[in-house]
């Protein structure tokens, strides 16, 4: 079967179905926004990256390396590097839970259930084995539930209820998650876990999330709910082109086990796709800038240029999506961690010194320093890859 056409098959059901959970959680966010105050709502965001972030400590890095791995081995060799994440994760959950119960926080422990789901989730081990739908159900049920949830809350009930909203579905969505993707375990054969990937996704999550974090202590949790409600939409376009990269590793790993002399292809069309996408994600800077004070109302409208310029750092980064699964099924992972690592310390730095000068605006243009490090890195490593599978297959 021709390569474009698997990949295809396995990513329009799996994108399509993620994009409407993806959207059905943005709807449930901007709904949980227009009944909370900046400040409050800037609270649970900070909470909820977080949990985000330990999450992504209890994955491992599985969520990207594993669909290649799933790929070349048995499911049943990832038993051990399974009860690893979990283990984490667990761990990790407990430590928020008691973090935000001594911190007198209290209404945002229930959101140790978030840790568990980035840690434990298992929608990666579908995808790989082709099962595209499945891996894409429990985002879809996850998002009904923040909707249905959000819209059920009245203001005055609303700060109380937001955590328990957000718990509830990350938790029906892992017991989903678990129950279709069982894996039996093998004492062969098992999958090594080492930690450059995890420091990737670690690192992506910084450039992801931190700014927030930041300017919620050196500004106030008022403008760090603003710029959270500013990069809800550009994060749905990053997450969006996240998941057609993760459907991407799983054919490009295929190719490089059955068709290897396919990759210098492979390669070309991702430079193409990555230019078309990235300049085709700019035309939505403009809708943002206008759209925001109409989406989430008059009190968010400062937001508007930082959303803009989230938006254009959600277009470098849709540019990078293409090239990645290129470098990542080559397999080296130690290289691909210590980029995303320079691209957090110089979102770290640039934060450190825009917001002061700048404050949400500073953050954004941060953000877009450090995605520019990524793809660029990805481009020049594609762009040598396809001149060396060329040269090699052409003698």
């Amino acid at each position: 079967m021709n390569m474009m056409v698997r990949w295809l098959r396995s990513a329009l059901p799996f994108v399509s179905l993620r994009a409407v959970g993806q959207g059905m959680e943005l709807i449930g966010w901007v709904a949980l926004a227009r009944e909370l105050q900046p400040h409050v709502f800037g609270r649970l965001s900070i909470a909820f990256l977080v949990a985000r972030y330990l999450g992504v400590l209890g994955d491992w890095g599985f969520s990207s390396r594993g669909v290649r791995d799933a790929v070349a081995a048995n499911a049943g060799h990832l038993s051990s590097a399974l009860r690893q994440r979990s283990v984490i994760s667990l761990f990790a959950s407990i430590g928020y839970a008691v973090v935000a119960v001594g911190s007198r926080e209290t209404e945002f422990a229930v959101l140790g259930v978030v840790v568990l789901a980035g840690g434990m989730n298992r929608d990666w081990i579908a995808l790989a084995a082709g099962r595209s739908r499945m891996a894409a159900l429990p985002s879809v049920l996850q998002g009904s539930l923040i909707v249905i949830g959000a819209l059920s809350v009245g203001a005055s009930s609303a700060p109380g209820a937001a955590p328990y909203v957000i718990a509830t579905s990350y938790a029906v969505a892992l017991c989903l998650s678990i129950v279709v993707n069982r894996v039996r375990s093998s004492t062969r054969g098992q999958v090594f876990t080492d930690g450059w990937m995890l420091l990737a996704v670690l690192s992506f999550q910084v450039m992801f999330s931190f700014d927030t974090l930041f300017i919620g202590m050196w500004l106030s949790s008022a403008k760090a709910g603003i710029y959270a409600a500013a990069a809800r939409l550009p994060t749905a376009v990053t997450t969006l082109a996240s998941l057609l990269s993760t459907v991407a590793i799983a054919s490009a790993a295929r190719a490089v086990t059955e068709r290897p002399e396919q990759m210098a292809n492979v390669a070309r069309r991702a430079l193409k796709t990555a230019l078309v996408s990235g300049l085709g994600m700019t035309v939505l800077i403009p809708a943002i800038y206008f759209g925001m004070p109409l989406l989430y109302g008059g009190s968010f409208s400062a937001g508007a240029p930082a959303a803009s310029l989230l938006m254009l750092a959600a277009a470098i980064s849709t540019a990078a999506s293409p090239l990645a699964p290129v470098f990542i099924v080559q397999g080296n992972d130690r290289a691909y961690g210590v980029q995303h690592a320079i691209a957090a310390g110089i979102n770290v730095i640039a934060n450190i010194v825009l917001i002061p000068l700048w404050g949400i605006n500073g953050a954004a243009i941060a953000l877009i320093l450090a995605r520019m490090w990524i793809t660029v890195f990805l481009l020049r490593k594609t762009v040598t890859f396809a001149a060396l599978q060329r040269d090699a297959f052409s003698t």
